[in-house]
């Protein structure tokens, strides 16, 4: 399949059209990414070159405990409290409880931050940093759009 012939959008059961991609897997298949918002009965419409595929619209499913929750985020470490400038800092991301949604991980401060984002394959994604000047720093952290409770954190590396 050409994946640049091909579109996809999903309906939600509240009639609203809500945004997808298509994202081109190692073994020549596509898959349909799409982060749920609201549980019931979703369409997914696959076209090439403006038509349906055979089987499409698909239907999907989604159930409560699938929908993200930004609440149900657990973030811990040290680099989260407290951080040391030129050298690297941790602090882990847990989204097991949360359901499915877009992770998001800005930083505010005096300089420009390096960051590392390592997915661990568990619903946990481990955050290294390192700031280039000492000063105040603000952490951002959003999970399905939503900000992360507790957050942001303000740290001060020096």
């Amino acid at each position: 399949m050409d994946s640049n012939t091909m579109s996809a959008s999903v309906i939600t059961p509240s009639g609203l059209r809500d945004y997808c991609s298509l994202k081109q897997l190692d073994n020549c298949q596509l898959a349909v990414v799409f982060v749920p918002k609201q549980s019931g009965n979703h369409l997914v419409n696959i076209k090439q070159c403006k038509h349906h595929i055979m089987g499409s619209p698909f239907s999907m499913y989604v159930c409560d405990h699938e929908i993200g929750d930004s609440s149900k985020v657990r973030i811990t470490g040290n680099g989260i409290k407290s951080a040391k400038t030129c050298m690297w800092n941790k602090f882990l991301i847990d989204t097991k409880n949360a359901g499915y949604g877009s992770l998001v991980i800005s930083f505010d401060g005096p300089s420009k931050v390096l960051m590392v984002q390592k997915d661990n394959n568990d619903c946990t994604v481990s955050i290294t940093y390192r700031t280039a000047k000492p000063g105040l720093y603000v952490i951002n952290v959003k999970f399905a759009e939503n900000q992360v409770p507790g957050t942001p954190y303000t740290i001060n590396p020096k």
